[in-house]
């Protein structure tokens, strides 16, 4: 298994697109002390998208089928598109393929998504669930 700061491959897997970088849940933050039981937030930064609603939920299925996870996981504002990811195995290819559906619907649909960026966050778990819970709260 190959390592890298942070990131680990995943050569051992039957399927292909399965063999790819992931975030690694056992690395040590700077100061030495071991990070146990975290995920990630990862924060998008597009440009406010200008498109009908009906367009925008089409975007942000896209989003959201690339990490596969529950619509609570999920926190959407005009130019803050939130993953709370909660649990092990993040691959930085869910990103890729985040991005490739966000183009092929943008192109479907002619318009353009500008990204101002991506922040991938560390965050224990135990503040990936209460962001999640308060989903909960707000229905």
């Amino acid at each position: 298994m190959d390592k890298r700061t942070g990131l680990v491959y995943n050569a051992f897997s039957d399927k292909l697109e399965d063999t790819s970088w992931i975030f690694d849940p056992n690395s040590t933050e700077a100061f030495g002390s071991y990070w146990k039981n975290f995920g990630y937030e990862i924060i998008f930064r597009p440009e406010e998208i200008l498109a009908e609603k009906n367009v925008i939920r089409e975007l942000q299925k896209a989003f959201m089928d690339a990490f596969g996870l529950t619509r609570r996981n999920y926190s959407f504002e005009p130019t803050l598109w939130r993953v709370y990811w909660n649990q092990a195995g993040l691959r930085a290819s869910m990103i890729q393929k985040c991005e490739e559906g966000l183009d092929e619907v943008a192109k479907r649909h002619h318009i353009a998504v500008r990204s101002n960026g991506i922040t991938i966050q560390p965050r224990p778990r135990g503040y990936l669930q209460h962001c999640i819970g308060l989903k909960d709260m707000e229905k």
